[in-house]
C-alpha cells in the first residue's frame, strides 16, 4: 500500500499570515478543494483531533446554544419588566384615589407587601412631623439633620435608589427595633433632591434586593409617591 507523500516545500518560506491572507482573499477555495477538508485536523478541547468540518459543526452548535440561552434571558427580563410596569401602573392609579397622608402610607405598605414581596416598609419624611399623626404606623417625620446627611450621603448626593445590604446604622435609623430582621433593602429618595424624605423597603431575604437590580421602576415609584405626598402635605 502506497503512502501519500508530503509536498516538498520549506515551511519557513510560507508564513501563517500569508496562508490567512490567501484564504481570506479566496473564500471559495475549499469549495473547489473539498477533499482537503478531510485531511485537516484541529485539536479539540477534549484532546482529540477532529476534522475541520466536525470542528465547524461543533462550533456552530455551541454558538447556537449560547444564542438560545441569551434569547431566553432576554425573554425573562421582558416578562419581569412587564409585571413591574403593571404594578407601578396599579400603584399610580390607587395613589390618585387617596385623600390624605394616612391613606397614602397605608396604600404604600399594602402595595409594597403584596406586589413587591416586602417584609418591612417605612416612609421617612423630612420636617413634616407636625403633619403626620404621632401614632401613624410605617411612617415617621424627622428633620434632615447631620445624622441623616452622614448616614445616607450617597443617596442624598446622587438622588438615586440604593439596593442591597445596608449598614447596621442605616437599618437602625430606618427600621428601628425591626432593623435586625432586615437582610436586604431598597431605599428610594422622595423628591427630585430627596427633599421630601426616603422610602425604605426591607426584606428578610438577603438576596431579595441586590445592587444589580434595575432602578428605572424604583425611580418611577419615587416620583409618583412624591407627587401625591406634596398634595397632601401642602
Amino acid at each position: 500500500m502506497s503512502t501519500q507523500e508530503k509536498p516538498d516545500f520549506n515551511e519557513d518560506e510560507i508564513s501563517a499570515q500569508q496562508v490567512e491572507d490567501f484564504l481570506l482573499a479566496n473564500p471559495d477555495y475549499f469549495q473547489d478543494h473539498s477533499d482537503l477538508l478531510n485531511h485537516m485536523k484541529i485539536r479539540h478541547h477534549t484532546g482529540a483531533a477532529i476534522s475541520l468540518i466536525e470542528y465547524q459543526v461543533r462550533t456552530l452548535r455551541e454558538q447556537n446554544g449560547q444564542l438560545k440561552l441569551k434569547l431566553r434571558e432576554l425573554v425573562n427580563v421582558a416578562r419581569v419588566n412587564d409585571r413591574l410596569s403593571e404594578r407601578v401602573m396599579r400603584l399610580a392609579l390607587t395613589l390618585m384615589e387617596t385623600t390624605g397622608t394616612e391613606e397614602v402610607v397605608a396604600l404604600i405598605y399594602e402595595r409594597m407587601r403584596d406586589d413587591f414581596n416586602a417584609d418591612e416598609v417605612m416612609l421617612n419624611l423630612f420636617d413634616n412631623s407636625d403633619k403626620i399623626p404621632a401614632d401613624l404606623e410605617h411612617c415617621s417625620g424627622r428633620p434632615r439633620d447631620e445624622q441623616v446627611e452622614e448616614l445616607f450621603a450617597n443617596l442624598l448626593q446622587t438622588y438615586r435608589p440604593l439596593c442591597g445590604r445596608l449598614k447596621r446604622e442605616q437599618l437602625q435609623y430606618l427600621f428601628a427595633e425591626r432593623a435586625g430582621d432586615i437582610k436586604s433593602a431598597v431605599l428610594i429618595p422622595l423628591g427630585r433632591h430627596a427633599e421630601l424624605g426616603m422610602l425604605a423597603v426591607g426584606s428578610h431575604d438577603p438576596n431579595r434586593f441586590h445592587p444589580g437590580m434595575g432602578t428605572v421602576f424604583l425611580k418611577q415609584m419615587g416620583a409618583l409617591i412624591s407627587t401625591v405626598l406634596r398634595c397632601h402635605l401642602a
